[in-house]
């Protein structure tokens, strides 16, 4: 819980390259923990806002495996 509450906090930066990692990380921490839904938003967050980033280029694969 500690994790997820840091990578959020974390993820509100208007920083372009950390928002994006950080969001990722949020929705791996979520997948961990059985929330999909929490995963899926993460991830797709990072499509809209951050398409170009490194996170960005291969977020479908990600969005695809939690959107079953």
């Amino acid at each position: 819980d500690k994790a997820m509450s840091a990578y959020k906090k974390a993820s509100k930066t208007e920083n372009e390259f950390f928002a994006p990692y950080y969001l990722y990380k949020v929705g791996l921490l979520s997948e961990k923990q059985g929330n999909k839904s929490a995963a899926l938003d993460a991830y797709k967050k990072i499509k809209k806002e951050y398409p170009n980033s490194a996170q960005g280029q291969t977020i479908d694969a990600f969005i695809a495996r939690v959107a079953e």
